[in-house]
């Protein structure tokens, strides 16, 4: 018997059957910061900071984790700290280009040396 005629007589051992839509998934796929950052994002206030606590966690771990998120979604914010206290600013548009040109203006700087 050839390899050929052997594969054609594999049993089929899988069944595939029609679904109307997916299945949630057991575990959402987002950020725990993502959280934070749009309570920030959707508040309607004319405050531009906003102090982020979260139990558990020092400013330090929490500043990383939250500028990368802002960095990933665009968000025209910026990550202070002040005091031993982590801050989320809202920035304008103007300040946002500003904001993103002086980021640029270090990573060139940083990349030339």
């Amino acid at each position: 018997m050839s390899k050929r005629e052997r594969k054609r007589t594999i049993p089929k051992d899988f069944t595939v059957t029609p679904v109307d839509e997916l299945p949630t998934p057991d575990r959402l796929r987002t950020s725990f910061y993502d959280q934070i950052l749009d309570q920030v994002n959707l508040d309607k206030s004319d405050k531009m900071f906003f102090r982020v606590e979260v139990p558990n966690k020092t400013f330090k771990s929490l500043y990383a984790p939250i500028l990368t998120r802002i960095q990933k979604r665009g968000f025209p914010m910026r990550v202070r700290v002040s005091k031993q206290k982590l801050y989320v600013q809202k920035l304008t548009d103007e300040e946002f280009t500003k904001y993103l040109k002086s980021l640029e203006d270090r990573r060139t700087k940083h990349s030339k040396a």
